[in-house]
């Protein structure tokens, strides 16, 4: 069984962040087959309609540290956010939560985060195929 939180899709498994994440649900346009994050039912760029997908792993293609907190931010400072190339076609900034080093051109996977007032959202960590032993 699996369970859908604004556009995270987390699959079925024990505990609460532990369980294995699937992916971010994207969308998929029919007709000129661009990618959007949050998912939408039509394409912006063609008009067509779009179908749902799911994106699990991508490329970090940059990132850096936040030092000093932005208002109302829900993450303990410093926090590394790092831009994400998903299928060479989209680009999703997120959190970055990992106790390796990234570099840019490193694979990372998507991962529930728990924000510091409970709410659930996604983030993105070393993959776990290019952690070592």
């Amino acid at each position: 069984m699996s369970f859908v939180l604004a556009d995270l899709v987390v699959g079925g498994g024990e505990g609460d962040i532990a369980m294995p994440p699937l992916g971010l649900r994207i969308s998929r346009c029919d007709g000129c087959e661009r990618l959007e994050f949050p998912s939408i039912p039509t394409c912006p760029a063609c008009g067509s309609e779009t179908d749902l997908d799911t994106a699990s792993t991508g490329v970090l293609g940059g990132f850096t540290s936040v030092l000093h907190a932005p208002p109302g931010v829900l993450v303990e400072i410093p926090y590394d956010i790092g831009v994400v190339l998903i299928r060479d076609k989209l680009c999703i900034l997120g959190l970055l939560v990992t106790d390796s080093p990234l570099a840019i051109g490193d694979e990372v996977e998507v991962t529930p985060y728990r924000l510091g007032d409970g709410h659930l959202t996604f983030a993105f960590r070393a993959s776990r195929q290019d952690v070592g032993p």
